[in-house]
Formats: C-alpha cells, sequence, structure tokens
C-alpha cells in the first residue's frame, strides 16, 4: 500500500490560521486652498495630513495636502517598518504615492520634504497605524493543510491551500498572511505575500502556502473557515465533524487477532471495541484452520468470536479466506496461495454462510486483498479471483437468502511486480462476468499520511471517486452505480521503518475519514484497521495500526473515534 493532513482537534491540535489583511486603501481629502496673497520665494508651503479611509479602485495611497498660497513643485517622501512607495506623483495640491508592504496592527511614519511653485520649502512628517486605515474586506475560508508527499512528511513540509475571496467594498491588493499556533508550535512565514492581483467584489482566487514543521511536532488543520471582520478581531470556527450517516456501518477490522484470547479477554475487547460507537467487526474466519481436512470443519474457534460480537452488540462481516494445504494449487505451500478448485471453495463457503446465519451472521467477504501477493500466489489473477467469486457467491446465497456478499477488499497497491493496481484489478473482474456475483464492491483505501480529503494520485482514498477513472466510475461504467462500495480497511500507523507519522496523524486520518465518508453515499461501510497494535518491533509498521497501544494504553485515535461517533 502506498506511503506518503491532518486532523486539527480543537484545542490541543489546531492550527490557529491568523490573517493579516495588509493591502489597504488609504483615503486622500483634499480640503480647498485657502484665500491668502500670493507667496514669496521665502514662504513655506503648509501642509495639512490626509484623514483615514479608503478611496475605491485606488491602491494602497498616501497623500499630504498643500495650503500655501502657491501649487506644489517637487518634493520627495519616505516611510519605514518595511513598507516602501512607489509612483509618487506631485499634483498641484497633493502629493500621491503608492504603498506596499504595511503590516496590520502597526504604527508607521512619513518623513520628507515639499517644495511649492515660489520654491519655499516645508519638511514633512505624520505617523499612521495601518489598523486605523485598512478597512477589511478580505476573506480566507476552506484551508486545509496536508503533507502532498511522503519526502514532504518526513522533511516536516506542509502544503496549505486556501482559498481566498474579498467581501468588501474595495479590491484586495498586497495580501500577506502570518502568524502561528502555540499548541503546534508551527509558525507561518512572516510577511509572507500572496500575489493575487485585483480580487472583485464576489471573487476569489486559491493560494498555496508550504511551511516547516519543527522536528518531533506535528500539526494538522483539516477545514478552517475564517473572517475578518471590519475590525479584523482575529475570529475564526472550526468546521464539526459531521456523525456518520444513517444507517453508515462503522466497524473495526482485526484480521485473525481474536481467536487466541481467553474467553474474559475476548469478552472485555468486545466490550471496549463496543463502547467505541461502531457496530461492526471484521475478522479473518480462516479456510486452513475450519476445515483444515476436507469436511472436517473446527467451527468452535469461531463461534466464540460470534457469540461474544452478538453479545455486545456487534456484527460480524466475516472473511473467507487462506487455502488449506489439500486445496492448494500443485507446486504452491502457502495458505496465501489462490484455491486450486473455485467448488472447493464454494463448499467451504456454503457450510459457513449455513453454520452462521442462525447466529445473525448475514454479511460476508470474498478473500482480502486477492490484487496482491501478499494474499494471493503465486501472483494475482483477476480471472481466477473472480471464478472464486463466482462460486462463494452463489454458495453463500443458496444458503442464506439474507445474505449480503462483498467482494474482496483490494489493496491501493501500484501495478509492480506481485501487484495489480486496484482499478486495474477491478476493470479485469468486470471484463470476467463479477458484475452479478457481489453486492458490494470492497476496497481498502489507505492514503496516509496524507489525510482522505487531499486528492492525490497514489491516494487509495481519491481513487475511489476523486480520479478519473476511479473506483466508483469503473463501477458506473459497468452499470453498477446503485451498488455501495464498502471500505472494509483503512488505518494509519504510528510507528515503523522510515516512518517519522506520529499518533496525532492517526487520529487525524480517523477524523477526517469519517467526515468524509459522512458526505459519500455510495460509500456502504467503513472499517478502521485495527483495534489493537500487534507488537512492539519497529521493524515493521504492520505492530502499529492499533488504536490501542501493545500495553493497552490508549492512542489518541481512540478517543478522536469514540468522540465523533458518540459526541
Amino acid at each position: 500500500m502506498p506511503v506518503s493532513d491532518l486532523l486539527n482537534k480543537v484545542d490541543s491540535k489546531r492550527i490557529c490560521l491568523i490573517l493579516f489583511v495588509l493591502a489597504g486603501m488609504l483615503g486622500l481629502h483634499l480640503f480647498s486652498p485657502l484665500p491668502v496673497e500670493a507667496a514669496s520665494a521665502s514662504t513655506a508651503p503648509s501642509v495639512s495630513y490626509w484623514p483615514t479611509g479608503p478611496i475605491g479602485g485606488i491602491p494602497n495611497i498616501v497623500g499630504i495636502v498643500n495650503q500655501s498660497d502657491t501649487t506644489l513643485s517637487a518634493g520627495s517622501l519616505t516611510i519605514d517598518n518595511g513598507a516602501t512607495l512607489s509612483s509618487c506623483t506631485v499634483n498641484p495640491a497633493d502629493y500621491v504615492c503608492n504603498v506596499a508592504g504595511i503590516q496590520w496592527n502597526t504604527t508607521y511614519t512619513v518623513t520628507g520634504w515639499v517644495t511649492d511653485s515660489s520654491g519655499g520649502t516645508a519638511s514633512v512628517s505624520w505617523s499612521f497605524n495601518a489598523s486605523d486605515a485598512v478597512k477589511p474586506g478580505l476573506e480566507i475560508k476552506n484551508t486545509k493543510a496536508y503533507w502532498a508527499s511522503y519526502s514532504d512528511y518526513l522533511s516536516g513540509k506542509l502544503s496549505v491551500d486556501s482559498t481566498l475571496g474579498n467581501s468588501g467594498p474595495d479590491n484586495a491588493y498586497n495580501v500577506t498572511i502570518t502568524g502561528s499556533s502555540a499548541s503546534s508550535m508551527v509558525t507561518l512565514g512572516t510577511n509572507m505575500p500572496l500575489d493575487l492581483g485585483e480580487i472583485s467584489t464576489g471573487g476569489s482566487a486559491v493560494a498555496t502556502l508550504h511551511y516547516n514543521v519543527p522536528t518531533g511536532t506535528s500539526s494538522f488543520l483539516q477545514k478552517i473557515t475564517a473572517s475578518a471582520g471590519d475590525s479584523l478581531g482575529n475570529t475564526y470556527s472550526y468546521e464539526p465533524t459531521q456523525a456518520p450517516q444513517a444507517g453508515k456501518n462503522i466497524g473495526i477490522s482485526v484480521g485473525d487477532n481474536l481467536a487466541d484470547l481467553s474467553n474474559q479477554d475476548l469478552d472485555s475487547t468486545m466490550a471496549d471495541i463496543a463502547s467505541l460507537g461502531v457496530g461492526w467487526i471484521r475478522f479473518d474466519m480462516a479456510w486452513d484452520l475450519l476445515e483444515p481436512t476436507p469436511g472436517s470443519y473446527n467451527w468452535a474457534r469461531f463461534d466464540r468470536i460470534v457469540a461474544a460480537a452478538n453479545q455486545h452488540g456487534l456484527k460480524s462481516v466475516p472473511i473467507l479466506v487462506f487455502t488449506p494445504a489439500w486445496a492448494r494449487p500443485a507446486g504452491c505451500d502457502s495458505y496465501q496461495c489462490g484455491p486450486a478448485e473455485p467448488a472447493q471453495f464454494a463448499a467451504y463457503a456454503a457450510a459457513a454462510a449455513s453454520h452462521y446465519a442462525p447466529m445473525g451472521v448475514h454479511t460476508w467477504e470474498i478473500w482480502n486483498e486477492p490484487n496482491i501477493d501478499a494474499f494471493w500466489l503465486p501472483s494475482p489473477d483477476p480471472a481466477a479471483y473472480t471464478q472464486l467469486l463466482k462460486a462463494g457467491y452463489t454458495a453463500i446465497k443458496a444458503a442464506d437468502s439474507q445474505s449480503m456478499v462483498i467482494s474482496g477488499g483490494l489493496s491501493p497497491a501500484e501495478n509492480t511486480s506481485g501487484h495489480i493496481a486496484p482499478r486495474d484489478f477491478l476493470s479485469a473482474m468486470y471484463q470476467n462476468g463479477a458484475k452479478n456475483y457481489m453486492d458490494a464492491v470492497g476496497y481498502h483505501p489507505y492514503s496516509f499520511p496524507a489525510l482522505p480529503v487531499t486528492t492525490l494520485s497514489w491516494s487509495g482514498w481519491s481513487q475511489m471517486s476523486d480520479l478519473t477513472p476511479s473506483i466508483r466510475s469503473i463501477m458506473v461504467a459497468n452499470g453498477d452505480g446503485n451498488k455501495q462500495v464498502w471500505a472494509t480497511e483503512f488505518g494509519c500507523p504510528t510507528n515503523g521503518p522510515g516512518w517519522n507519522g506520529d499518533e496525532l496523524l492517526q487520529a487525524a486520518m480517523v477524523r477526517d475519514a469519517l467526515q468524509q465518508a459522512s458526505s459519500d453515499p455510495w460509500l456502504g461501510g467503513l472499517f478502521l484497521y485495527t483495534y489493537k497494535d500487534l507488537g512492539t518491533n519497529t521493524g515493521t509498521i504492520e505492530n502499529f495500526f492499533g488504536l490501542v497501544r501493545y500495553d493497552g494504553s490508549k492512542k489518541p485515535a481512540y478517543y478522536e473515534l469514540r468522540d465523533d461517533l458518540l459526541g
């Protein structure tokens, strides 16, 4: 699965994006000259200074007004605190310059001199505060921060996309964003200009920023809406995570990590999973363990799991997977081998459906990630898998008329040796007649370290519906637009070799996935992988997908899931 956010959680994990509206329109007010006699060459011009306030359509004006008895003929002005003047023009009654680089709530002093036509010269000096001179109308909305690639994650460089619009009466110029978040210690670069040009009222522009996260810290800004009022009080509000839609199936995928627990540990595990607010549990019902010899079934191993799930109100999704030695192709000696005979697999599927239907199990998944050789040896074969799917589907439907069959959840792998990309694999399944032999398409939309909301070509979540082609578009093109995708695995590791991801990133993934799932009616189920870490050895990321650490303590993602589901 590809490796490359981001939950900004209100209180401890958010990035405060502080808006500074620069680029104001500084008003110019003209006074009528006083009726005095003509000045001699030694008479200096008298000067009054402009009141603050914008003049629509004129960018960044500073000006002075001549009150001498003759007109201005020359002059020079400068401004401090890093601002710059340009395009200065001497007019008969005033001196006008454009000003750039003004920071909000900063005081500036303009100094210089002016000369009138009689040769008299006067010094000029006045101060103003930008908060008095600028009338904000700029709005920054729909801002999100995320890592665009795994290398960006390792280097700590976030991408920030912001949609900016001008809601005021005038056009916006020379916009600058500065600020920091005390909770994450992330600083937006000081005086970082966004050259947006002129934005008409009601218009918008898109800007991208990059900034670095100090080593050892994390920060995610999922979606933030911030508006600048006339007082620019730095108000901001966060979009709350939407509760899952009614009928949305949220669960935990646990692989084969329940069967060996004691009765007490199994019960406490199921109780804790149910306490999170999820409604489903997905687990391996391994064929090689259920039917180690032909026709001899070991039901007790899995009866315990189903009974414990039922006891705590959890629905079960068993995965029919893993081939016993007697059912493997010649020369293939691993339980990960694809079955030699679909009919033998069908008999196992029918037996399982018949046995567990009276216990309330009616949802089944046919295999796990058949598009990669980690689960289908000697190499993935969409035609062979489709034959298995057809046989299993037919057998389960005959055994239980209430059943629902999900195709094997596809890994978001790329086309490499031993891997077939999921969109190519699904297309091949349809070409081999899979359409009428699955009630939903199984898929594993892993996207770490990018959040699901971020559209990226390698992201498993993006490949579900945001790209062309996508899992959804392939379904629609083959007449299956009425069926749903079940995301039977999704998650993020918190440790492992070469991996600088952390527990806050995992929590961000949970929150964002739930929020995205809430707005996708075609997504029928979302299963987080997994409940508990498999170990502490940092030699593999596979040990660290749990919501709970190996020692039983809870990660932030555990509380994020519970809070988002239960409020």
